[in-house]
């Protein structure tokens, strides 16, 4: 690949290449081979007939979590709630919760779980042979965290018995886990820093999917709009390998002014500031955003079913069967930006949205 189109990708700064990780560390957290449990021990997700049992750690409701260079093995707890590699959970605004530099293998229960907290920082981890969502925000509430320069990959092949990363029996089996949508990289809500991730054969690569839970999940339900929800930085992740999607925004996604911040639980407070039109004005309340430099090679698909103001930026897209795939947007709340600037798109077709003023 680097050969067919190296004078295109040396331009577009980017570099197409087999993952290389590490998974030994000095420090190691293991435990017993893991065990099967039927029935399924008290807090099971309903209807699971049968649970894996493997180890957990986790900081909850209160207190700083941090984690650095250590190696997670034989973790999670398939089909009980809450139970995973690494897990932090309801912490609220934590700046000084750190996963850092892990590594984390044989995961029967998603990997890296960051979960109604907010501001938390997860960079240079590596996770291989997770199954489920391989990294994993979870109620759509998470607010400015800093997910970074991490990786997962998943070994198995889709047509295998695993089916690839894929995992029954968890509470989110529409969205991050199961045969129809696993992911590498999973959010529900787009509010964090999502930077420099690089995520290899999984069903899909980065995906947000407000779409399951317009209004949030679990504790967050009924007190979001995601669908307004302002982006986070996202930034320079690079999708390869994806049965469906690499870099994936379900939508809708059409980001505005909103109200929510760390201060509110990231909450919204006052829901007019969801709304698409200002009542007074009649003024069009979308943010403008970019999602840039991500990279994509070798999936099915790229990019959103509907999602407006948001702007591709020198995105790299090669041999994807959908080089860009865009049901949906509409013209930038600004008037002018362009929903495709730069990038580098080859070996694929351009499926764009009709009935709009799309801008390239």
């Amino acid at each position: 690949v680097r050969e067919l189109y190296a004078a295109d990708l040396s331009t577009a700064g980017a570099a197409l290449s087999a993952e290389v990780i590490m998974l030994s560390r000095s420090v190691v957290l293991t435990g017993d081979d893991f065990r099967e449990s039927s029935p399924c021990p008290s807090g099971a997700n309903p209807g699971v007939p049968s649970c894996t049992l493997g180890l957990h750690t986790a900081m909850r409701h209160s207190g700083v979590m941090q984690m650095e260079y250590t190696r997670v093995e034989k973790c999670g707890q398939r089909g009980l709630l809450g139970k995973y590699c690494l897990h932090l959970h309801m912490l609220g605004a934590c700046p000084a919760c750190l996963f850092k530099g892990n590594a984390v293998e044989f995961g029967v229960q998603r990997g890296l779980i960051v979960h109604g907290t907010h501001l938390s920082t997860s960079s240079e981890n590596v996770l291989a042979d997770v199954r489920g969502a391989g990294i994993y925000l979870e109620d759509g509430n998470e607010w400015g965290n800093a997910v970074s320069y991490n990786v997962v990959i998943c070994p198995w092949s889709k047509n295998s018995v695993k089916q690839g990363c894929t995992v029954p029996g968890t509470d989110n089996g529409a969205g991050a886990d199961t045969d129809g949508n696993q992911a590498g990289l999973w959010a529900l809500g787009s509010a964090n820093h999502l930077i420099g991730n690089r995520l290899a054969n999984a069903y899909n690569g980065f995906f947000i999917q407000a779409q399951i839970a317009f209004q949030g999940r679990g504790a967050a339900q009924g007190r979001l709009c995601l669908p307004a929800q302002p982006f986070g930085r996202i930034e320079g992740n690079t999708c390869h390998g994806s049965f469906r999607f690499g870099f994936y925004i379900g939508g809708p996604n059409f980001p505005r002014h909103t109200d929510e911040s760390p201060a509110t639980n990231g909450l919204v407070v006052d829901r007019s500031s969801c709304v698409p039109f200002d009542s007074a004005t009649g003024s069009d309340r979308g943010m403008p955003t970019r999602v840039v430099r991500n990279v994509d090679w070798a999936n099915a698909f790229v990019g959103t079913y509907n999602m407006g103001d948001v702007q591709f930026e020198d995105h790299v897209s090669v041999d994807n069967q959908e080089a860009i795939y865009w049901k949906e947007t509409k013209s930038f709340a600004d008037g002018c930006a362009a929903h495709v600037k730069g990038g580098t798109f080859v070996g694929g077709n351009m499926a764009l949205p009709d009935g709009t003023a799309f801008i390239i």
